[in-house]
């Protein structure tokens, strides 16, 4: 997969003329950081790229459903916890990082 994300993003850069690209994953994806940085700086696009990492975890509190996100930076910095009511859907609902 890296060539082809490597190849996507110098689409985004090069051809869609994007000044930054922030790829959101999924913290399962951690080792594919290093990489895909590397292959974005290989192709001229170095401090571009940002990729911010997630984890969903789904907590009950005394009935409630609570949908926390727990955001990471690549150098494992955790950044603000944010909680959302249980009638609220988290796909529908956007965050700014």
């Amino acid at each position: 997969y890296l060539a082809g994300d490597i190849a996507l993003h110098n689409y985004k850069f090069k051809d869609k003329k994007f000044e930054q690209v922030i790829n959101v994953w999924g913290a399962d994806h951690h080792g594919d950081v290093p990489g895909l940085m590397a292959g974005v700086e290989a192709i001229g696009y170095k401090d571009k790229l940002k990729i911010v990492l997630l984890q969903f975890v789904t907590i009950l509190e005394k009935s409630a459903l609570l949908l926390p996100i727990f955001f990471t930076s690549p150098d494992n910095t955790v950044l603000p916890e944010l909680s959302f009511d249980s009638n609220i859907s988290p796909i529908k609902t956007k965050c700014a990082v």
